[in-house]
């Protein structure tokens, strides 16, 4: 006696890819929508944590962002005390005279450096 092959036939290979079609339209049309959902609900619960801490972090960008306008208009009296002593010594230089600007400038140099040691 001879043994037996399994073969598949084409009506059967039609139905396996028929019921893989199904599964797949299944899954498509109603698992992954919920799983979607799901996911956005987590993703939706997630936001609303990172929420929470939203106050205390803009607070503290406030708080920054003043300290940083605060320096950069300490930086920008700087750089016109600098360029008026750049400036007197300059003429100085060039002329021989203007010892009195040269003087005022360091007054103001001076004022400056006390006033950030008070502060």
């Amino acid at each position: 006696m001879g043994e037996m092959v399994n073969r598949l036939t084409i009506g059967e290979l039609l139905a396996i890819i028929s019921g893989v079609a199904i599964l797949y339209t299944f899954f498509q049309s109603i698992v992954f929508p919920i799983v979607k959902k799901w996911l956005k609900i987590d993703k939706n619960a997630n936001d609303l944590a990172a929420l929470k801490g939203l106050p205390e972090r803009v607070d503290s960008l406030e708080r920054r962002s003043k300290k940083d306008y605060e320096r950069m208009e300490a930086i920008d009296e700087v750089n016109v005390i600098m360029m008026e002593a750049l400036r007197a010594l300059i003429r100085n230089r060039r002329t021989g005279n203007d010892v009195d600007k040269l003087k005022t400038v360091e007054d103001k140099i001076d004022e400056f450096l006390v006033g950030k040691v008070r502060n």
